[in-house]
């Protein structure tokens, strides 16, 4: 015997799961006309570490301002040279910025950033500071998301990455992410940097109180370390280094250097390969000098990873640093 019988109507039932969709389909639609019709913010994706530093860079580097010295290159230069500290220890103390990115740029993008900076501040430039480490330096290649991520922010638009279910992108997941959310609602910082940034707000407030610089906040396990140490140039790098040299204004003065790595990390005779590749890339670029007189290994005690040096280490060598560009 039945104790219930149920009678579905159909039209109800389809209404009832169609409303739900169009609600979502017209809010992204409201989305995606706001953005393309100028009734929405630009945007402003500083969603975790990697994106809050590509877009405080770009913002950075296209405000007008001071610096007459600049700094670029991988993540080795915005977490190993403060950026005051430098201009308090250069002869005059000239205003300094850290437009050190990430290793996953390569010198092509970071020439964007150059251009940018010298159109904001013409003539404003005199000295400019590329500072790589030999990791980056034998990359054959950028991070396609990251290049991506910058231009599309340095273009006013909104950067949907590939991976993942397109139909979200369409429907304004990323200009509601990019343009509204990120302003709003600081999000938790993860990995490392954690440490001593526990939001993406503290990442970008840190970056814009410090020029540009960071502190790394790890500790150095030689055991741990991975990767090789047979560092090199890459294949690409010399047409890179062309790239580059193009955005930098007669006129400037351009200094090269190689970050230092871990002693115990590579092998006793680093030094000269260090040497070697500081001098190749010297002439790949032009460069008016060449940091040589910077060590190519420190202590292992002096870093917090493979490529970053801790904050003690950093005070040292961003003194150094400011002896050989005044040499």
């Amino acid at each position: 015997m039945k104790s219930h019988v149920y009678q579905i109507d159909r039209k109800p039932l389809a209404w009832a799961i169609l409303q739900p969709i169009l609600w979502v389909c017209g809010f992204g639609l409201l989305l995606q006309a706001g953005a393309r019709f100028g009734g929405l913010p630009l945007p402003s994706p500083t969603l975790d570490a990697d994106r809050t530093i590509l877009v405080n860079k770009a913002v950075a580097s296209r405000a007008p301002g001071d610096a007459e010295v600049v700094l670029i290159g991988d993540s080795s230069c915005m977490m190993n040279v403060s950026a005051h500290g430098l201009e308090e220890a250069l002869p005059g103390r000239p205003q300094v910025l850290n437009l050190g990115t990430l290793s996953f740029l390569d010198l092509p993008t970071m020439a964007t950033l150059v251009r940018g900076c010298v159109a904001a501040n013409p003539r404003q430039l005199k000295t400019l500071v590329l500072l790589m480490h030999p990791e980056a330096l034998r990359r054959l290649g950028p991070s396609e998301y990251h290049v991506e991520v910058l231009r599309h922010f340095l273009s006013g638009s909104d950067f949907c990455s590939p991976i993942g279910f397109r139909p979200i992108c369409w429907l304004g997941r990323e200009v509601f992410h990019g343009r509204i959310w990120s302003r709003f609602v600081p999000n938790p910082i993860l990995g490392n940097l954690s440490v001593r940034y526990r939001f993406t707000s503290d990442l970008d407030w840190e970056l814009r109180r410090e020029a540009g610089s960071l502190i790394d906040p790890g500790v150095f396990d030689a055991g741990a370390a991975r990767g090789s140490s047979e560092y090199r140039l890459a294949n690409n790098l010399e047409s890179a280094c062309g790239i580059f040299k193009s955005a930098v204004p007669d006129g400037v003065r351009l200094v090269v250097g190689i970050t230092p790595v871990p002693e115990g990390f590579v092998a006793p005779d680093f030094a000269a390969t260090h040497a070697r590749m500081l001098a190749q890339l010297a002439r790949w670029l032009e460069a008016d000098a060449s940091l040589d007189s910077l060590p190519a290994t420190l202590p292992d005690s002096a870093f917090a990873s493979v490529t970053h040096l801790n904050e003690v280490a950093r005070e040292t060598y961003t003194a150094a640093l400011a002896r050989a560009l005044a040499e």
